[in-house]
């Protein structure tokens, strides 16, 4: 059985605040564009994405307050904040 839409979407994040890039990496279609409007930032394909968020200089967490999801796609509803250091 295949993962929902839904299970993947918080796979997404939780393989980001885990920092697991590889395995994170391999949930991205290697064709994708990830649009930010609020800063005109485009990235195109899983490896620009992927070292999007690795390279942030800081530390960071996200935590999703609402996912909603369909077959058609997905909407997370969520906060980011600074990360402790560990």
């Amino acid at each position: 059985m295949s993962p929902s839409t839904r299970d993947l979407v918080l796979r997404h994040w939780q393989l980001a605040n885990a920092r697991e890039w590889v395995a994170f990496g391999r949930l991205l279609h290697p064709g994708m564009v990830y649009e930010a409007p609020q800063s005109r930032e485009r990235i195109r394909g899983a490896p620009g994405y992927v070292d999007f968020f690795a390279t942030w200089p800081q530390p960071w967490r996200v935590e999703v307050l609402r996912c909603i999801a369909d077959a058609a796609g997905a909407m997370t509803q969520s906060t980011s904040s600074a990360a402790r250091r560990r």
